[in-house]
């Protein structure tokens, strides 16, 4: 603001002086005795109409003139590049707030992603193990075999409805190690609501020629889920050693379920 009021100062005050300039030159053509105009920035010229050279005062005239103009429009030009430069960082800073718009937005959904992952944990059903109970039992062609009975529990907060199960069993070798027995799979919905339970029966191993039973290992897969349709799936791996069964975490990290379309296929009579 300054520096316009400058520059319009400046061009009145040149105005001004081709005024009285063009006053004063007009009064000495005709004759007449004025005094010569006093003009801001140039000496005050003789007295005498004589020696007093119109043109070459207003020469002069024009000239501070042109110099307050050019000045002025330098003055200007700063002022002009100033307000570029201040519409830039305003413009920058403008981009710089919506960034960090977006950022929180960003911030504020996955959040929100969480919450709903962390409520649907929260609720979901989760259907574990609970107890296995061994039994032994005479087929009808005398042999004993063996069966487990294993109890799942629903500790969720939802109802969740059993579809599937599928077991494998593997025994001892002599040389150490687990050898595969077999696997089993059956399909049926059983709902289970939250604390309820309920247990599948698998076989196991049969008794030797000696009427003597081994170890085996067990590992069950469960696949069920909630009344919204999401698929779970748990499992556990037990070890049984005549006596108890005690949950095999090694196992269950390292052994891999064979479903049925893995498994051999079955010999023909």
């Amino acid at each position: 603001m300054f520096l316009v009021s400058a520059f319009l100062r400046s061009s009145q005050e040149a105005d001004q002086r081709y005024q009285a300039h063009s006053h004063y030159g007009a009064a000495t053509q005709e004759g007449a005795q004025v005094k010569p105009p006093v003009v801001i920035g140039l000496a005050p010229p003789e007295t005498s109409p004589k020696t007093y050279n119109p043109e070459q005062y207003g020469d002069q005239a024009d000239l501070i003139a042109q110099r307050w103009m050019a000045w002025s429009a330098v003055a200007l030009l700063i002022v002009t590049t100033i307000g570029v430069i201040l519409v830039g960082i305003t413009v920058w800073q403008t981009r710089s707030v919506l960034f960090e718009a977006r950022r929180t937005a960003d911030a504020a959904s996955d959040t929100l992603a969480a919450t709903r992952t962390i409520g649907d944990r929260q609720l979901r059903p989760y259907i574990l193990y609970d107890s296995a109970d061994n039994t032994y039992w005479t087929a009808e062609d005398g042999r004993q075999s063996g069966s487990v009975d294993i109890s799942f529990r629903n500790c969720g907060q939802n109802p969740g409805i059993i579809t599937n199960r599928m077991a494998t069993v593997s025994g001892p070798k002599k040389g150490g190690g687990w050898h595969w027995i077999g696997d089993q799979f059956s399909r049926g919905r059983v709902i289970l609501g939250p604390g309820q339970t309920t247990k599948f029966r698998f076989s196991t191993t049969s008794a030797d020629d000696k009427g003597r039973f081994s170890w085996y290992e067990i590992g069950v897969l469960i696949s069920y889920h909630d009344q919204y349709g999401t698929t779970y799936e748990d499992h556990v791996w037990l070890t049984f050693d005549l006596r108890e069964f005690r949950q095999d975490y090694m196992a269950a990290g390292e052994r891999k379920f064979r479903r049925p379309e893995d498994w051999p296929e079955q010999p023909k009579d």
